[in-house]
C-alpha cells in the first residue's frame, strides 16, 4: 500500500519526510501499474489534496468578476425575446439564461457560507445573512434590478469570506466540502457559456529560473478540472501546477523567515 508523504522543515533547518493521510477523494498522483499500486495524493488541506483545494480556491477567485460579467449581459438588446413584466418603465430585452446562471452561483455561495459558518461556529458574511429568501427560507437569488457592480460586490463578499476560511473549511465535514467542490464546477461551466478574455494575475514570486527574476503570470483555468497556466513573461518558462505550488510555498517560507540558510534553496531548486 502506497502512503503519501510530505517534506517538512523544522527549527534548525532540519528536513524530515513524514507520512500523511491520502486525499478523501482518493485523487491519484500516479496511476497503478501491473507492478505498483496507484500513488494517491496526500491530504495537505484538511482531508483534501492540493488539486481539490486549489480548484475550489480558483473558482472563488474567478466568481466575482464572472458574475459581474454575466449580470451585465442580463439586459442587453438582441439576447432574448423574454421580457420583464410589472415595470412602470418600458421593458428591456431580458436574458433569462444569464440571470439564471448568476442566481445559481449566488445561491450556492449563500448556502455554503451558512453551512460552513455553522460548522465552524463563526459569524457568516453579512451578504449571506441578508440574502433574499421566500417565506419558507428558500434562497431566491439576486434582486432582479441589481447592477453588475452590485452583483460583484455581493458575490465578492461571500467568495472572499469562503476563500479566507477555506483551509478551515477543508477540515470540516468532508462530504460537505465535496458537495461544495462539485457545485463550484458551475463557475467554470458558466465561464465557458459566457466567454470573456482571460486576464492573468501576477505572482508576488519572481521567476526562480537562474538569472531571470521575471514576472510570473497566472492564468485561470478555462474549465473545471483544467490546470491554471503559469508562465514567466520574461523567459517564457511554463510551470506545471504542482511545480509552481512547490516554488510558491518555498518562496513564502523563505520570505517569512528571512533565513539566509534557506535562501539558497530557491536558487538551487529553481535553476533551469
Amino acid at each position: 500500500m502506497y502512503t503519501p508523504t510530505i517534506c517538512k522543515y523544522y527549527p534548525g533547518g532540519t528536513l524530515k519526510i513524514e507520512a500523511i493521510m491520502p486525499c478523501y477523494n482518493e485523487c491519484v498522483r500516479v496511476p497503478a501499474t501491473d507492478d505498483q499500486p496507484a500513488q494517491l495524493m496526500g491530504a495537505l488541506h484538511g482531508s483534501f489534496c492540493d488539486k481539490e483545494f486549489f480548484r475550489v480556491q480558483k473558482a472563488l477567485e474567478v466568481v466575482p468578476e464572472l458574475v459581474q460579467h454575466v449580470v451585465s449581459m442580463v439586459s442587453s438588446s438582441g439576447q432574448s425575446d423574454v421580457r420583464v413584466s410589472g415595470s412602470r418603465e418600458a421593458p428591456l430585452p431580458f436574458n433569462g439564461a444569464a440571470f439564471n446562471d448568476a442566481n445559481e452561483v449566488y445561491q450556492a455561495l449563500v448556502y455554503f457560507a451558512r453551512v460552513f459558518a455553522d460548522q465552524m461556529n463563526v459569524q457568516p458574511p453579512g451578504a449571506a445573512m441578508r440574502a433574499w429568501r421566500n417565506r419558507t427560507g428558500v434562497i431566491m437569488g439576486l434582486p432582479a434590478d441589481i447592477s453588475p457592480d452590485g452583483a460583484r460586490y455581493v458575490v465578492g463578499t461571500m467568495a472572499t469570506w469562503l476563500k479566507i476560511n477555506l483551509e478551515a473549511i477543508s477540515d470540516q465535514n468532508p462530504d460537505d466540502f465535496m458537495e461544495f467542490h462539485d457545485r463550484m464546477r458551475e463557475v467554470f461551466q458558466i465561464n465557458a457559456r459566457w466567454p470573456r478574455t482571460a486576464r492573468p494575475e501576477f505572482s508576488q514570486m519572481p521567476c526562480p529560473s537562474e538569472g531571470c527574476k521575471g514576472r510570473v503570470a497566472v492564468y485561470p483555468p478555462h474549465d473545471f478540472g483544467d490546470d491554471q497556466v503559469v508562465k514567466c513573461e520574461k523567459c517564457g518558462r511554463v510551470f506545471p501546477e504542482g511545480e509552481y505550488d512547490f516554488y510558491w510555498r518555498l518562496f513564502k517560507q523563505v520570505t517569512a523567515e528571512e533565513d539566509p540558510r534557506k535562501r539558497h534553496l530557491l536558487k538551487k531548486y529553481g535553476a533551469a
